[in-house]
């Protein structure tokens, strides 16, 4: 009696750690999502701003570009 649950116990906790491996793994692939995301979001933010800063450039001397 005593060994047939200390079997169910090792099996209970080895399903857990099945459960527990496939969580990990999921969190390491949604961890590496972010990341790539969060380079996307970076390099798309330094375009952004290239932009402006070109933008900014072209009407410094906002005189030249009055119609009268």
């Amino acid at each position: 009696m005593l060994a047939d649950d200390v079997i169910r116990l090792v099996e209970y906790f080895r399903e857990d750690k099945d459960e527990y491996f496939y969580l990990g793994k999921r969190i390491d692939a949604l961890a590496e999502e972010v990341e790539n995301l969060s380079t996307s979001i970076r390099a798309l933010s330094a375009e952004i701003h290239r932009n402006q800063s070109e933008d900014d450039t072209d009407y410094d001397n906002t005189d030249d570009y009055l119609p009268f």
